[in-house]
């Protein structure tokens, strides 16, 4: 069982591998068609709201016959700062894609109907942990609005703050970023010691995460771990400038249960089979991985 029918077409397309903005713009553009069963025309520029029934209904995107197949992608990247969370650009600017083999200029060639994307997006400045998949079923559980999934960043902030600082409480608690609307959710902030290490035993690996200190002074900077359960634009460094706190540094760390570890900037690996089972379980969709693992896919990844 891959997933219960009857399913909306977006969502059918979404499962096929294909991007969900792609999948919304495809059927936006009149470019999906289904043939219903038993019925020898098909309906053409169908909706994304027209119902698939499984085992009985075709669903041809640009003429081509889509079925679903076991997702085999599932990695992870330590993203360098200045460069795009994009497989590929249209402008040759550095970008995700180029350091991976599925993407660069081929890309959409490459990914017509087996699209692999970037699970939600790291801005340019900021560096850390993207996760990369054709699993467009899991990169849905992880950006859904209030998915329960903990993303954790290191902020790197100016000037000394203390554990007590008033303002990491306000922070937690929730934070109005844009008139008339709802504060942010709880977050869970705390101060990263300097010996090198947060809460969680995640050893800094990277310069920008160390608490930096003038010759005979206080700190001149401090290293803030901020864990959010959204995902709205440039969050964490919104949040922070809402609590005038400088952001001179940003780094994600953490998706769910999948850390950084010691893979360096501009590396990737993929994912362990134990991992995608407990970050499917953070997200709350494990009977999905226990179907895909008695699709045999298992033997995909890496150990």
């Amino acid at each position: 069982r891959v997933a219960s029918w009857p399913h909306r077409l977006d969502k059918f397309l979404v499962l096929c591998g294909i991007n969900r903005e792609k999948a919304k713009e495809a059927c936006r553009l009149g470019r999906v068609h289904v043939q219903r069963d038993g019925v020898a025309e098909m309906q053409r520029g169908a909706t994304g709201a027209t119902v698939i029934h499984g085992g009985k209904d075709v669903v041809y995107l640009d003429e081509q016959r889509l079925c679903f197949r076991a997702p085999q992608i599932y990695a992870l990247v330590n993203k360098p700062t200045a460069m795009l969370t994009a497989m590929a650009d249209p402008y040759d600017r550095p970008c995700v894609g180029s350091i991976l083999p599925w993407g660069g200029q081929h890309w959409e060639r490459r990914a017509h109907h087996r699209s692999v994307s970037n699970v939600g997006r790291l801005d340019a400045m900021t560096s850390g942990c993207l996760l990369v998949t054709d699993d467009g079923a899991l990169s849905e559980l992880l950006t859904r609005p209030g998915g329960g999934v903990w993303k954790t960043y290191h902020a790197l902030v100016k000037g000394a703050v203390r554990a007590d600082d008033p303002r990491l409480e306000r922070l937690r608690e929730g934070v109005v970023l844009k008139p008339n609307q709802p504060p942010t959710l709880p977050a869970r902030v705390t101060v990263v010691p300097s010996s090198g290490s947060d809460s969680d035993g995640e050893a800094h690996h990277s310069s920008n995460r160390r608490v930096g200190s003038s010759a005979n002074g206080p700190p001149t900077t401090t290293c803030i771990s901020v864990a959010i359960q959204q995902g709205l634009y440039r969050q964490v460094r919104h949040m922070l400038a809402n609590v005038h706190m400088q952001c001179v540094g940003l780094e994600r760390v953490a998706i769910g249960p999948i850390r950084l570890g010691d893979l360096q900037r501009g590396e990737w690996r993929h994912l362990r089979a134990s991992e995608l089972h407990q970050l499917y379980a953070a997200a709350g969709g494990i009977e999905q991985v226990q179907a895909d693992l008695a699709l045999n896919f298992q033997g995909r990844l890496e150990r």
